[in-house]
């Protein structure tokens, strides 16, 4: 199997191996853009992996006194007080 990493020109070339039910568990593909793989038989196929197309909305709404879940998004275990910034706003 030949993976194709985002920034990189070249595919890197795997052996892989399933375990006891036939399964093949690749893992996290982080910047993977393609898979290719050549069968028997002259057969061939190429996977485009898909990038991470979720958006989060821009403006939040809550009621007074009700707590707000926010995702953290960025790459550190926990978030600095820098990364975040809360305000008050509309009637506060």
């Amino acid at each position: 199997m030949a993976l194709k990493h985002r920034d990189f020109k070249e595919p890197v070339n795997v052996t892989l191996k399933t375990d006891g039910r036939g399964r093949v568990v690749l893992g996290p593909l982080s910047d993977i853009v393609t898979g290719h793989r050549d069968g028997p038989g002259g057969t061939a196929h190429t996977w485009n992996l898909p990038t991470d197309r979720h958006t989060y909305r821009g403006t939040l709404h809550a009621k007074a006194g009700e707590p707000v879940t926010v995702p953290y998004l960025g790459t550190a275990d926990r978030p600095t007080r820098e990364e975040l910034a809360c305000w008050r706003s509309a009637g506060a």
